[in-house]
């Protein structure tokens, strides 16, 4: 369904691309589908309130950062975030 929204109005919407301190998989690719930092480089962006949002799953860390966000919003685009819900 997402991608249909991004397919049908591309001007309109934009996907953020959020942080992670996991190990790329497969053909994963930098600023593509995940901007992979080191749990240090995560830590300092916590920190500094660099974050919307963040969480651990594992023994990794998962983020999006406003510097993403402002990135779609300069564009002119509204944001749209993919974020898993964390139940307790």
């Amino acid at each position: 369904m997402l991608n249909r929204l991004l397919k049908k109005y591309p001007d309109r919407f934009g996907f953020s691309v959020s942080h992670t301190t996991r190990a790329p998989r497969g053909a994963e690719k930098h600023g593509v589908e995940y901007n992979f930092v080191t749990k240090d480089e995560f830590q300092s962006l916590v920190s500094e309130g660099g974050f919307i949002e963040h969480a651990q799953f594992g023994s990794n860390f998962y983020g999006t950062s406003v510097m993403a966000v402002e990135a779609i919003a300069q564009k002119g685009r509204t944001c749209i975030l993919d974020i898993e819900m964390e139940v307790s």
